[in-house]
């Protein structure tokens, strides 16, 4: 079983999305494979607001990743999927990925993975 990290790990129940940074996940993803969601630390967000993370946070099951060069080629209203609230924004998305690759960000694109939550198999 995959397990994806999170800074925040909160999540609206069923689907869900995230951005990563390169190609990594857009290469691993079994779409129907099982997913460990797993909370790494507590995260202030791009609105100030502190986060609790869990550990572990629960199961998700894969369903897709999408590909985009840049964060302003990925469509507003995928965002609104983000399993953060704060990251339903460009900025609050910067914010995270500022955060979680604190060396840089972008260079090989960024992939969309979605995934539903709570999935219980």
């Amino acid at each position: 079983m995959l397990t994806m990290k999170f800074l925040a790990a909160t999540f609206q129940p069923g689907l869900n999305m995230t951005v990563r940074d390169g190609p990594k996940w857009a290469e691993l993803i079994v779409p129907g494979a099982p997913l460990m969601l797993q909370g790494v630390q507590p995260f202030t967000g791009a609105k100030g607001v502190q986060q609790d993370s869990h550990y572990p946070a629960g199961q998700g099951l894969l369903l897709s990743t999408a590909q985009f060069d840049t964060l302003k080629d990925i469509p507003a209203d995928l965002l609104a999927f983000n399993h953060d609230p704060f990251c339903r924004e460009f900025d609050g998305i910067k914010a995270a990925l500022d955060a979680s690759y604190p060396n840089g960000h972008g260079k090989h694109g960024y992939t969309v993975v979605f995934f539903w939550a709570d999935y219980r198999g």
